[in-house]
């Protein structure tokens, strides 16, 4: 057996004096928590829940410490031993069942993701009649994951309570049963309950505005039903598959009655009254101009009121260029045929008014004609003027239609090195081939050095394109927190020439990393040179530079952006909201700040001050506005009042 040396076993005795004094001395400041700011989890899986002792400044969750007993770590080769106190977080769970009744004595499981020392964990914790335990060993941070109740038709976790001083605080979860939804399925016209009753779900809320299913030759094959031949009223419940989510969309009909579509907001159930008027059926074929099958590559068909209005329902057409809708509602409807083109938008090829008739199955044929027909590939030749570094360092040339414009969009084709040909006459001097999808406007971009040209490409296509890629030299990059100094060590930085920075530059530059400085080194072409930089917590900072010869070195101060953190809740219930799904505006009452990015549930400022905020298109709710107060630092969590539910 190996023998550790004195000095080596001094130490390790030492190192585990330091870490129980550290965490024996935390200043306890004893806390009050308001359950709402307790239970801001819109997005379980990116917020930590707890932090370290380190965090307090931060006014960050603590968990509880009930208990922390004293177990003695002994060092080795016979060194006095030193008690170390390890927490351990006791705690309870609480499930409120869809009658709104407190349950204690549940059982189930979660695993949280730690953090300590730079190290990531999952432990597994299980919960026996509404207790459980677990070390913490104070990590840095902690993540809830894979919540799980037994005997409990579906649950969702919808906080974790956290109350008392450091020294004794306790760590709640609670859950809320899943609330069925009832659909009392009627005949508008009479009220009458129906049978023979069909609900297929359509797995989560898109919001969007079809009134019918996609329509196949067989149109329920890719349905999943979840009831079949019931009886009104019908019981819903949340799907076991998408426990994370509350807004479920569903597809409602009974023999003889027209597709409607359901939305349900699982968070708070209920009755849901569904009327259905009479059906009929369409039926579409498509010929070419001789009467023949018409053959698209890229085609589908829309189902809409008006030329040009919403699309009502999609149709998928079979082998014979036909395609059926059943269970449609009488009325007047336009029926097209679409191309969805590579890179260019979706356009109309031909359409029909249709008439749909209850009981009955009305019959139509589309044929487009010869110009509507989407163009072939077009042939496109170019040189690249280029140092020898660019090449064997995996030079690839892309390519973007519509670059600055409503309809950009990226080709299928790259050039990349090995289909480059040199020029036998010309050093430096490469050749290359391609093939586009349409004519317009291009770009060709090549991504390693961010360089990048505009061309058009004609009926004809395109020829002589030229790129040029100036040497490469060093751009030495320096960014640093403004108010403090340290060096921020994971920006993202964005470059390009001739405009703006180009997307997705990120992630084919030449990046390398200094640590001890805290300097980024980038290779990148001599010349007049674009730059964004960005960093989580901090405004975004751009700049226009021109690159010597000799290459430069720069420093950039990021001053600190201000978290907003919006909770939304309805009565005593939170509800989860994506930014990115709604419409978010910031106006300015005395402060001269902008919205700078926007994330799945939160967003920031980059001055303090007073605005007004206002968000659209929640679902099942009214546009809400409130006045904020945004401080100079840090996350301010807003607790925010939903309106009345729309039905």
């Amino acid at each position: 057996m190996s023998k550790r040396s004195p000095l080596l076993s001094l130490a390790y005795a030492a190192a585990l004096f330091v870490a129980a004094m550290v965490w024996l001395f935390s200043t306890p400041h004893a806390r009050t928590f308001s359950p709402r700011a307790e239970q801001s989890q819109a997005r379980q899986d990116e917020r930590p829940i707890l932090l370290g002792p380190e965090a307090d400044a931060k006014n960050a969750l603590r968990s509880q410490l009930n208990d922390v007993p004293a177990i003695t770590v002994h060092a080795a080769d016979g060194q006095a031993a030193q008690p170390l106190q390890i927490p351990v977080v006791q705690g309870t769970c609480v499930l409120i069942d869809a009658n709104g009744h407190k349950q204690t004595q549940v059982n189930g499981r979660f695993r949280f993701l730690s953090r300590r020392e730079g190290q990531r964990e999952w432990t597994s914790v299980g919960i026996l009649n509404g207790q459980f335990e677990f070390m913490i060993h104070a990590p840095d941070e902690f993540w809830f994951a894979d919540f799980e109740l037994d005997d409990c038709n579906a649950s969702v976790r919808r906080g974790a309570i956290l109350t008392g001083p450091l020294a004794d605080l306790r760590l709640d979860l609670v859950a809320l049963e899943s609330r069925g939804a009832t659909f009392h399925v009627v005949d508008g016209a009479s009220g009458e309950q129906l049978s023979g009753v069909e609900v297929a779900i359509l797995q989560n809320f898109d919001g969007d505005s079809l009134i019918h299913p996609d329509a196949t030759a067989t149109s329920d094959e890719n349905l999943d039903f979840v009831v079949e031949n019931g009886v009104s009223p019908v019981l819903v419940e949340r799907s076991e598959d998408d426990q994370d989510l509350h807004l479920h969309s569903y597809w409602v009909r009974a023999e003889g009655y027209a597709w409607t579509r359901v939305d349900v907001n699982f968070t708070f159930g209920g009755e849901y009254r569904v009327p259905l008027v009479a059906a009929g059926g369409l039926t579409v074929r498509v010929l070419d101009g001789e009467g023949a099958l018409f053959r698209g590559v890229y085609s589908f068909m829309t189902l809409r009121r008006e030329e040009g209005g919403p699309i009502l329902s999609y149709g998928a057409p079979d082998e014979s260029m036909t395609c059926h809708w059943e269970a449609l509602p009488a009325g007047s409807f336009v029926v097209g045929l679409e191309e969805e083109h590579r890179v260019m938008s979706t356009r109309t090829l031909c359409s029909a008014r249709v008439t749909i008739a209850p009981g009955a199955t009305s019959q139509a044929e589309l044929r487009p004609t010869p110009g509507a027909i989407s163009f072939g590939p077009l042939p496109c030749t170019g040189t690249v003027r280029s140092a020898r570094h660019w090449v064997e360092n995996g030079l690839s040339i892309e390519f973007v239609f519509d670059p600055t414009g409503t309809e950009r969009a990226e080709s299928a084709r790259t050039v990349y090195a090995k289909d480059l040909i040199q020029d036998p006459h010309a050093p430096g001097l490469y050749h290359w081939a391609t093939e586009l999808e349409c004519p317009g406007t291009w770009q060709a971009i090549t991504r390693a050095s961010s360089t990048c040209v505009y061309f058009e490409v004609g009926l004809q296509g395109a020829h002589g394109v030229e790129l040029v890629i100036p040497d490469p030299v060093q751009l030495r990059l320096r960014i640093v927190d403004k108010l403090e100094g340290f060096a921020l060590l994971q920006p993202i930085i964005h470059t390009g020439y001739d405009g703006p920075p180009l997307e997705h530059s990120y992630f084919y530059l030449d990046i390398t990393h200094e640590r001890a400085s805290g300097t980024h080194i980038l290779t990148l072409p001599a010349g007049e040179l674009s730059l964004s930089l960005s960093c989580e917590g901090y405004a975004q900072v751009e700049d226009t530079l021109t690159l010597p010869p000799e290459g430069l070195e720069l420093t950039y101060e990021l001053e600190r952006s201000i978290r907003i953190q919006p909770l939304f809740w309805d009565d005593n219930a939170q509800v989860a909201v994506s930014l990115l799904d709604s419409k978010l505006r910031l106006n300015h009452l005395d402060g001269d700040g902008k919205l700078d990015v926007v994330y799945w549930d939160y967003f920031t400022v980059t001055k303090p001050g007073r605005y007004q905020i206002a968000v659209e298109g929640v679902p099942f709710y009214p546009t809400l506005s409130t006045v904020i107060t945004v401080p100079q630092v840090g996350t301010v969590d807003i607790p925010l009042e939903l309106a009345e539910r729309e039905h």
